[in-house]
């Protein structure tokens, strides 16, 4: 939620008289409204290993709830949450140091646990949602699968249900052009669910493309959307890092086509 703070001024501002009109309001457009069921489906990971001299390290990212299955035995589903590998991805040893004088010592990674969570914010445990690590890639193409359902025992671990939104379409051979309008759905900052538009600045051969649009730590594993001239909508892409400058990112996002992800998510072409 987006915070309004203090006025300035403590003169009683005047009051604003608009012109008297039959005109209804303007209505939204569709693309608008699928956006907004679109965006319930995005959810915010939190990442956290455990290593052997006690101490843990986390770090958020996006994700996309983009499927499910009915679990009959436990009569609930189970649902399949993309991001990418990095938010998920942790070093089985590193060096833990105290201070600049201490030369560190060599830790090694005991146990590795991910939750949706409310944001970076979130205090309160009891509506986090554990997942398990379902597929993990490497740099490339740098995406992961979780799952709500536990794999060694197959019990959901859903406390509430996800939203699997259906209001757009797969488009696993449409290659982006520069100039073309897109939409990145994720949390900058683990912060809150964000909507950022942009344009394509540019592809490769591969399909790979960057995105002149806002991108921060914990957009990762966010995807991408294309909108057309009839104002359909179609998963593209997904993000994968920002072009970084320390100490911020400037404003480019990089990203790999969803051609490259959809065998890895396990989706079909028509979604």
């Amino acid at each position: 939620m987006l915070a309004i703070g203090p006025s300035c001024s403590t003169t009683t501002p005047p009051q604003v008289v608009r012109p008297e009109s039959s005109e209804p309001l303007a209505q939204r457009e569709h693309w608008q409204y699928d956006l907004a069921d679109i965006v319930k489906s995005t959810v915010c990971i939190k990442s956290t290993a455990t290593y052997d001299n006690g101490k843990s390290m986390s770090k958020f990212g996006s994700g996309f709830v983009y499927g499910s299955n009915h679990n009959f035995f436990w009569g609930d589903d189970d649902y399949y949450i993309a991001t990418n590998a990095h938010v998920v991805n942790f070093p089985d040893e590193t060096k833990y140091a105290t201070s600049i004088f201490d030369p560190g010592t060599i830790v090694k990674k005991v146990s590795e646990e991910f939750y949706i969570v409310d944001n970076a914010r979130d205090e309160n445990s009891a509506d986090d949602i554990k997942l398990e690590l379902l597929v993990k890639t490497g740099e490339e193409p740098d995406t992961a699968v979780l799952t709500t359902k536990v794999l060694a025992t197959n019990v959901p671990t859903t406390k509430k249900p996800l939203h699997v939104s259906k209001k757009y379409k797969l488009a696993p051979d449409f290659k982006l052009m520069r100039g073309d309008e897109v939409i990145l759905v994720g949390y900058p900052l683990a912060s809150d669910n964000y909507t950022t538009f942009g344009k394509v600045s540019a592809t490769d051969e591969e399909g790979n493309f960057a995105l002149d649009l806002t991108v921060n730590p914990g957009n990762s594993g966010g995807v991408v959307f294309y909108k057309d001239g009839k104002g359909e909508l179609y998963l593209v892409g997904q993000i994968g890092m920002c072009l970084y400058r320390s100490p911020v990112c400037v404003g480019i996002g990089l990203g790999r086509p969803v051609k490259d992800l959809k065998d890895i998510w396990g989706l079909k072409d028509n979604k």
